[in-house]
């Protein structure tokens, strides 16, 4: 990306429902001075660029992908600051979103998979399965980036609750 600024915001925000985890969220954009932002564990169904400008800000309520939470389970958002980049194309899959990342500034662009994963056991091989088949569709430089759900090894987790 050569000397574009590029500071990328990835967070499991737990929901974005309550008029205080907005403000939170909202707050620690600005003063990170994201210009891509993932989010995982929405928590909502529907997001527009109303909630987009007022969660993230305006500078990022034109370019953004949103998948839907499963109910009051999972969701994810991707939104980039327009004076940076925009969002070139973009696919939405059970537990991901792939997109294609352009700078404004140059012809560089790259991908972007950000994962929020399943929580049940049973739906993490497929879950690992289908980041194989994503990483088909993405070129050469790529980054997957969020909340994988999973852990290498025991010590990782921060209670005895481990289920393998």
């Amino acid at each position: 990306m050569g000397d574009q600024n590029c500071a990328i915001l990835d967070w499991n925000v737990r929901g974005m429902n309550s008029r205080a985890r907005r403000g939170a969220v909202r707050d620690l954009i600005r003063d990170s001075k994201s210009t891509i932002v993932c989010l995982q564990e929405t928590m909502m169904q529907q997001i527009d660029c109303q909630i987009v400008a007022e969660v993230i800000g305006p500078e990022f309520q034109h370019s953004f992908v949103a998948l839907p939470a499963d109910g009051t389970r999972g969701g994810v958002l991707l939104a980039v600051q327009l004076d940076h980049f925009q969002i070139a194309s973009s696919v939405c899959s059970t537990n991901a979103i792939t997109a294609r990342i352009q700078s404004t500034h140059s012809s560089c662009s790259w991908w972007i998979i950000v994962v929020y994963g399943p929580q049940t056991e049973s739906d993490k091989m497929n879950f690992l399965q289908e980041l194989r088949q994503l990483s088909c569709i993405s070129g050469d430089e790529w980054l997957v980036i969020g909340d994988f759900n999973l852990i290498v090894s025991a010590e990782d987790k921060s209670n005895d609750n481990i289920n393998q």
